[in-house]
């Protein structure tokens, strides 16, 4: 049976509660493994630590307890700057250089990774046309310039411009995945584009509202199930 790709062995992490308060729990003894290919929508209530739990793959934060492998390799033997280069990552905001252009966004990575110029705008070419911007009239303005679903887009065609294995969607707001436009739904293509191009596993954070299970027909579920193929129900327990 192969390894996964991403797998967590009893992983721990508190947070310090402020002025003499006890530790906040966020991540509590999580046991979870992720397949080749699967695109896992971890759905909760605000605050239950699913954030947390991402940023934990890619060191962004540390782990007080257990273990975390990304293929293979403990996290923890891995040099922080150049695990991240690996890993596709979505901020919640879309998280943009705002001194750059949108070209300039999506290229940044293969960039510092040494890609050459004329391979960076193919490749900024190609994810324009994924996330459906039109490349004349995008390309060259700046975060400021386009709507929030708009830079969303583009944090998207960055996450995913050096065809990293492993892509991690923080808190995203999936609207745009599925409304249709004049040709097809974007969430008929887009995770399957993912498995198929990059190998990839897709961990998604989606927030339910007032800490509602996925199964009581929220919106966020909804999404999970058009664009997952498999859903983690992540809630903190009262009291902790």
């Amino acid at each position: 049976m192969p390894a996964p790709v991403i797998a967590y062995a009893h992983v721990g992490k508190t947070f310090d509660g402020g002025r003499g308060a006890e530790r906040v729990v966020a991540v509590d003894d999580v046991s979870l493994e992720v397949a080749e290919g699967e695109f896992l929508a971890i759905v909760g209530g605000s605050g239950s630590g699913k954030t947390t739990l991402l940023r934990l793959a890619n060191r962004l934060i540390e782990a007080d307890s257990g273990a975390i492998t990304v293929e293979g390799e403990d996290v923890r033997n891995v040099d922080p700057i150049l695990l991240r280069r690996r890993i596709g990552y979505v901020f919640q905001s879309g998280g943009l250089f705002p001194h750059l252009t949108v070209a300039g966004n999506i290229g940044i990575t293969p960039k510092l990774l040494g890609t050459p110029p004329a391979d960076i705008a193919a490749r900024v070419d190609e994810l324009l046309d994924l996330v459906r911007l039109d490349r004349a009239q995008y390309r060259d303005r700046l975060p400021h310039e386009l709507s929030g679903g708009q830079r969303q887009r583009v944090g998207v065609a960055r996450a995913l411009a050096a065809k990293p294995r492993i892509v991690l969607f923080v808190n995203v707001r999936i609207s745009w995945l599925r409304r249709p436009n004049s040709v097809t739904r974007i969430y008929d293509w887009y995770p399957p584009y993912l498995q198929k191009n990059y190998r990839a596993v897709g961990l998604l954070d989606l927030t339910s509202p007032q800490g509602s299970r996925w199964l009581d027909a929220s919106a966020p579920a909804s999404e999970a199930q058009n664009i997952q193929n498999c859903v983690m129900v992540y809630e903190r327990i009262a009291g902790s």
